[in-house]
């Protein structure tokens, strides 16, 4: 997949993850890697909105393409924090999702996930 929206930013997936390229800026970033046939979201402690009690942002387009993927839909996302992997479907974090007033415009749209909902992996 690469996608371009009327920012001028790119969604691309390859090999090795899913990257989003801002229009301005010299390096893609990271939104999913994968690695040995897993899905994997790296958060680090300032990725986390503290608002409704802790939530992880996501990009909203990529979460959408993994839900939608005939093969990937069906994989968990592990979520590295710290030493501490957790795992979610796609389509889970879709369901619970929030919207909060933070990067709302084409692919760098954030959606939010509950920390309190992740399951131990």
């Amino acid at each position: 997949m690469k996608k371009l929206d009327a920012d001028g930013n790119k969604l691309l997936t390859g090999d090795t993850g899913i990257y989003l390229k801002l229009k301005g800026e010299p390096s893609n970033r990271q939104i999913f890697a994968f690695r040995d046939g897993k899905i994997i979201k790296y958060v680090n402690k300032n990725g986390i909105m503290r608002a409704g009690g802790g939530m992880i942002g996501f990009n909203y387009y990529a979460l959408q393409w993994l839900a939608e993927h005939k093969r990937l839909k069906t994989k968990p996302i592990y979520i590295r924090m710290g030493k501490k992997y957790y795992k979610v479907m796609a389509q889970e974090i879709l369901d619970l999702k929030n919207f909060l007033h933070f990067k709302k415009d084409g692919f760098e749209l954030q959606c939010f996930y509950p920390i309190k909902e992740l399951v131990e992996a």
